[in-house]
């Protein structure tokens, strides 16, 4: 929800124990920082992009920064976080020559699009969406990752 939310401030505690703090200052990079730590946030380079409507934006990791599981690429639709397996694989696809099998990403992605082009009510949880044109989000996200990778060097996140 932080990252969905920069403008928010977020405290989560548990058994009476602040663990998380997100700052609230509107910014996507503070709240990265908050939430890998900075040291993995710094590894991290922006995503910008439009294709055809679709409006790609937040941030991916350097080439040389992966995981083995899936578990840090995070993609929210209008604002909203989904569980998207093809919008994952959009991303993983993007680092297709990058990495190597096995080898996974951190991406936050924002995907902005027109609301007419997405279906939000296919799961009670609004946790799944289905797109009117799931070829062309593909595109879009695979597109924006791929250029943020290859084409624009390595302009990191801010660190607090």
């Amino acid at each position: 929800m932080a990252m969905a939310y920069p403008q928010v401030r977020f405290v989560l505690d548990q058994d009476e124990r602040e663990t998380f703090r997100s700052p609230g200052t509107g910014k996507l990079d503070d709240v990265l920082v908050a939430v890998y730590g900075a040291q993995d946030a710094k590894r991290l380079t922006p995503v910008d992009a439009v294709t055809e409507g679709v409006r790609v934006q937040g941030y991916t990791s350097e080439n040389d920064f992966w995981r083995t599981d899936r578990n840090r690429i995070h993609v929210f639709v209008n604002g909203r976080i989904v569980q998207d397996n093809n919008l994952t694989f959009a991303v993983t696809q993007a680092y297709q020559t990058v990495l190597q099998q096995g080898q996974y990403p951190t991406a936050v992605l924002m995907v902005s699009i027109a609301p007419e082009e997405v279906d939000v009510n296919v799961h009670p949880t609004k946790a799944e969406v289905r797109f009117r044109d799931p070829s062309m989000v593909f595109l879009a996200v695979q597109r924006a990752v791929r250029e943020s990778i290859v084409g624009r060097g390595h302009t990191t996140v801010s660190a607090l």
